[in-house]
């Protein structure tokens, strides 16, 4: 999953009219993002630094 995929479904869903996407830090972080946290040190279900 990539962070700019899910802002660009976001930004889409917004234009449309449709409902958001819950777009909170913890529902972001969830399962992680390749472009932004390959390593899932701040994301994912096993993180490796809790903030």
């Amino acid at each position: 999953m990539s962070l700019n995929n899910t802002l660009t479904a976001a930004s889409e869903a917004l234009v449309k009219g449709e409902k958001l996407l819950d777009l909170s830090w913890e529902n972001l972080t969830k399962y992680g993002f390749n472009d932004i946290d390959p390593h899932q040190y701040f994301s994912g279900e096993n993180k490796k630094f809790k903030v």
